[in-house]
């Protein structure tokens, strides 16, 4: 009895410690993708940096600063929509970061979408962010 239920706790113990190696091995390769895209960016290849982000993101779909960083890319490049839709990635984890809503707010004056900059203007300011009068002159 003794040595069934011993076996049954080494067995769990095993199968844990798996899923702990596979989830750190698994988290090191997002983070190897990312830092080949940050690469990439700095040195103005946009497009390959995209597809680094977008690995790391298969890979880790919680990793918030690829999200920021695959919304940069796509404002670079001039893919406005798409920078919106990884901007709001990064806010579904954490709505009160100001960098992401100041950068959705520059996206949204490009796209000339005024009453958006100043919705974004008006949550910053809420929380506090000189960065909210920033955007609103962006649209005045």
């Amino acid at each position: 009895m003794i040595t069934k239920l011993f076996s049954s706790r080494l067995i769990f113990v095993v199968f844990a410690f798996s899923i702990f190696l596979f989830s750190c091995s698994k988290k090191e390769s997002a983070e190897k993708h990312f830092k080949k895209g940050l690469k990439l960016y700095i040195s103005d290849s946009l497009d390959q940096a995209i597809v680094e982000y977008k690995k790391a993101l298969e890979i880790d779909s919680t990793l918030v600063k690829a999200y920021l960083n695959l919304g940069a890319a796509y404002t670079k490049k001039g893919e406005y929509d798409s920078a919106i839709s990884s901007f709001k990635n990064v806010l579904s984890y954490n709505p009160y970061d100001i960098k992401t809503h100041y950068n959705l707010g520059k996206v949204y004056s490009i796209k000339n979408d005024t009453a958006k900059v100043l919705e974004e203007a008006d949550f910053l300011k809420k929380l506090g962010s000189s960065l909210g009068d920033s955007l609103k002159k962006l649209v005045q």
